[in-house]
Formats: structure tokens, C-alpha cells, sequence
């Protein structure tokens, strides 16, 4: 009873659902700001990349290209972090049984070590690459394992076998270095946010370019244009019709197949280089008085 007590006294009180909901809205409002500038900076560097011109600031195309690379550093914190609180229960399971820590170090340490044995006297690449996987994640398990045993609660220092005499020297090291690391990890912690954004924005300038505009991404889709001639320079026509058309013929001219960047305007196009004269990085912007219609092509 008087445990039920003291657990109903020291117990949190729940939130009101509308200062919930408060907190969900300015969570989501958050996520979003991050989104629009990661999508927006990814889009940008891009589009610096392929010379495309600058972009304009408010598209819904921002949000929904930086919510998909939110998705694989979300991934990887989730997979990190699992296997963070794996770490810490195989080290706390290890520590309540007598000698399982060391015997756990040791295992993990006579593996690295034999991956490093391996990759020196590897026979063929393919053994060689082998050996290096088991050496890196042997070696990261080690520090990780280290450090998990010294933040494992409740274990009596008999237990842990604290004692500098009886410990392996490979545990005695992967235990300094887990908490070498540890204390380098929380450091850099600060500059964990940057970091994820500037690898994403990176990556995202390269991944983007494979997913279809539909889905927020920059992949160019193929297309015939219906031009206005008035609109456009001789010169500027010639370009994109793939002859010298006569503007005074025709009201309307259809271009060649081109490459376009946006699904509305202002249309953002690159003619194929296999056109002569369009060059690698001939890109161009076109305004919506210049464009009749658009038709899609494969």
C-alpha cells in the first residue's frame, strides 16, 4: 500500500490535451522550418551545379525533397541508438555473471585482432575485405562495450572486476579508450547538428537528382514545348527548335525534346548535349508568356 502510494505521489502529472497538441504543433512547425532549409539547400546547391540559375523561395517542393532526406539520418540515429541500448544490456548481463565481462572484452579484442592478422596476410582481396569488416566492427563493438560497462547501473565493483591485477590488458585498454571516446563523443555532440545537416545537404544534391520531381525530388523529365516565337531571340529559337524556323510562319513552334527541371513556370530548361551548339551546361530559363504548352515525353 504504501508503495502504491509513494509511486501515485511521485508519479508526473499528465499534460492537458490541448497543451499537447500545443507541443505536437510547434514540434511539426520545427520539423518543417528544418525541412523547407535542408530541402531548399540541397535544391539550391544543385541547381549551382548544373547551372541552372538561381530558385525562387517559397515552393511546398522544398519541404517535401528535405522531409525525404530527413528520413535516412532518422534512420540512422534510430539503428544507432537501438543498438546503443543493446550494447548497454549485453554489458550489464555480462557484468552479473563472474568473469563475463572480461571473457566478453577478450572475445571482441582476440577478434579485432585476428581481423588485423588476416588483412596482413590476406590471400586474395575478397579474404582481405572479409577481414577488414570483422576487424572494424569487432573493434567498434570493443569501445562500445567498454564504455556501455562503465555506465552500467547497479553493478558492484567485484562484479565488474574492477581490479587492475586480475584484468586482461586488451580490457584494461578497450576501457580507457571506450571512455576516451566517450568523453571525445559527448564533445562533439554540439556540432552533431551541423553536421547531419551539412551531410545531408550533400548528399541530398546528389541523391535528389534520382527522384522524380513528382516526389519532390530534382530527376529532369523529358519534354516537347509548344513556343511562342515572339517571345523568344532568333538565336534563342534556333536553339531550341534544332533548325533556323522562320517566326513570321508560324505562331506556334514546337521544340525539340528537352530536358526540364520544374513542372511549371518559370520553366527551367537544358537542352540534351547531343544537340549541336547546347554544350554540357547550356541551361535556360524560360517565362510563361514564352510557353504554349508542354508535353511529356520517356
Amino acid at each position: 500500500m504504501r508503495a502504491h502510494l509513494a509511486r501515485a505521489m511521485t508519479a508526473p502529472e499528465k499534460k492537458p490535451l490541448l497543451e499537447r497538441l500545443v507541443g505536437y504543433r510547434d514540434a511539426g512547425l520545427l520539423l518543417a522550418g528544418v525541412a523547407y532549409a535542408l530541402g531548399y539547400a540541397s535544391r539550391s546547391l544543385h541547381a549551382f551545379d548544373y547551372n541552372l540559375g538561381p530558385l525562387p523561395g517559397a515552393r511546398f517542393d522544398y519541404v517535401v525533397a528535405g522531409a525525404l532526406l530527413l528520413l535516412p539520418p532518422g534512420a540512422l540515429c534510430l539503428a544507432g541508438w537501438l543498438l546503443w541500448r543493446g550494447i548497454k544490456r549485453a554489458a550489464a548481463w555480462a557484468a552479473k555473471r563472474p568473469g563475463g565481462t572480461q571473457r566478453v572484452s577478450n572475445a571482441l579484442g582476440a577478434a579485432w585482432m585476428l581481423g588485423i592478422a588476416v588483412v596482413a596476410f590476406a590471400p586474395n582481396p575478397m579474404v582481405a575485405n572479409g577481414a577488414m569488416f570483422l576487424f572494424i566492427t569487432a573493434f567498434a563493438l570493443s569501445i562500445a562495450f567498454a564504455a556501455a560497462n562503465e555506465e552500467s547501473p547497479g553493478t558492484a565493483p567485484s562484479a565488474r572486476e574492477t581490479s587492475a591485477s586480475s584484468r586482461h590488458w586488451v580490457s584494461a585498454f578497450l576501457e580507457r579508450l571506450g571512455v576516451f571516446l566517450m568523453g571525445l563523443a559527448m564533445l562533439l555532440m554540439a556540432l552533431l547538428p551541423l553536421i547531419l545537416f551539412v551531410g545531408s545537404v550533400l548528399f541530398g544534391a546528389i541523391a535528389l537528382t534520382h527522384v522524380p520531381q513528382e516526389f519532390g525530388g530534382v530527376k529532369p523529365k523529358c519534354a516537347v514545348i509548344d513556343l511562342v516565337p515572339e517571345q523568344l531571340s532568333p538565336e534563342l529559337l534556333t536553339l531550341l527548335v534544332g533548325n533556323s524556323p522562320n517566326p513570321s510562319a508560324s505562331k506556334v513552334l514546337r521544340s525539340q525534346r528537352l530536358e526540364l527541371y520544374t513542372t511549371s513556370a518559370p520553366w527551367l530548361v537544358r537542352v540534351h548535349d547531343s544537340v549541336p551548339g547546347a554544350g554540357s551546361s547550356r541551361s535556360l530559363r524560360l517565362g510563361d508568356s514564352a510557353v504554349r504548352s508542354v508535353e511529356w515525353c520517356r
